[in-house]
């Protein structure tokens, strides 16, 4: 596994810790043990600096919700209480407005603790994202996703399958097999060029799935998430395949049959490169009032799994 994009003022570090925590037996009440596939709390830390003549940062973060057949947000935990929280297209946004007057120092710091309970797949019943199955959404080229381009289309017919579950394993092994990972920080890249350069991190890999997958007529949409097993900022995709519903599809990791994957993501947004509320890459964005334009706010973020 590798690194996702990075803003440089983002701190992505992680420590994967290992503790005993009294909240998994609260999960398990209300979860059957069966349904469970872990027991976790993430802990988000965003630090907050500001120059002198900046009078208010307006900050939004995507946080944790409740997906069905994916995951339970058993329960959140504030430093300070948000102005608003908010859910738009299937993701929901915590809101600060941080008026600087009340802070002498220039800088704060704002906790958020998130007891999540990740659920296995369960190929019968893939409701995830229920209400966003309008397919032909998913299914059509848009800036960056050329499904349209010969070039996919055409390598997209070499992928066909007896049935879409196959297909979709031949794009997994195409994609997983041709692009070499390399973190990249500065470019985002379209479909062809990812198929021309064939390297990148888990949004190129992300992106030239969707490609391939729309070609294929296959409904696809991009899913920004943590992966508990790398501790990383990811990038993955959710397929619909009508006998199963909407199905996690990560053509970062090997596998022989994507039905065999294991639910080690915890769900920010989806569509996050289209967010209104998300700066690109990033779990947030914000805005400051200031005096002059040179003054500004910088947001440090950095989190960490408990298991």
């Amino acid at each position: 596994m590798f690194n996702c994009k990075v803003k440089l003022v983002v701190l992505a570090a992680v420590f994967l810790l290992s503790i005993s925590c009294q909240e998994t037996t609260k999960v398990k009440k209300s979860i059957p043990v069966e349904r469970i596939e872990s027991s976790l709390r993430i802990k988000f830390n965003y630090g907050i600096t500001w120059d002198p003549g900046v009078s208010r940062v307006d900050l939004v973060m995507v946080i944790p919700s409740t997906i069905e057949d994916r995951q339970v947000v058993e329960n959140i935990e504030y430093s300070f209480m948000p102005d608003k929280v908010f859910m738009e297209n299937g993701n929901t946004y915590a809101q600060f407005i941080i008026q600087t007057r009340k802070y002498k120092d220039r800088r704060l710091q704002l906790f958020i603790d998130c007891d999540i309970t990740l659920l296995k797949l369960n190929s019968n019943t893939n409701a995830a994202w229920k209400g966003f199955e309008e397919k032909l959404i998913y299914s059509q080229p848009e800036a960056g996703i050329e499904s349209d381009a010969l070039e996919i289309v055409d390598l997209a017919k070499s992928m066909k399958g007896a049935d879409t579950l196959a297909t979709l394993n031949n794009i997994h092994n195409f994609v997983n097999r041709t692009i070499r990972p390399e973190l990249n920080l500065d470019i985002e890249y379209g479909a062809l060029d990812i198929l021309y350069k064939k390297t990148g991190d888990c949004s190129e890999f992300s992106t030239l799935t969707m490609a391939l997958t729309r070609a294929s007529l296959i409904p696809v949409m991009s899913i920004y998430c943590i992966s508990t097993r790398a501790g990383i900022l990811h990038s993955i995709n959710e397929v619909y395949i009508p006998e199963y519903g909407w199905v996690p599809f990560d053509t970062t990791v090997k596998t022989d049959d994507i039905l065999k994957i294991k639910n080690i993501y915890i769900y920010l947004a989806n569509m996050y490169r289209w967010d209104a509320y998300l700066e690109n890459f990033f779990p947030y964005k914000y805005t400051s009032k200031a005096s002059s334009p040179e003054k500004n706010a910088t947001i440090t973020f950095t989190y960490a799994i408990l298991k």
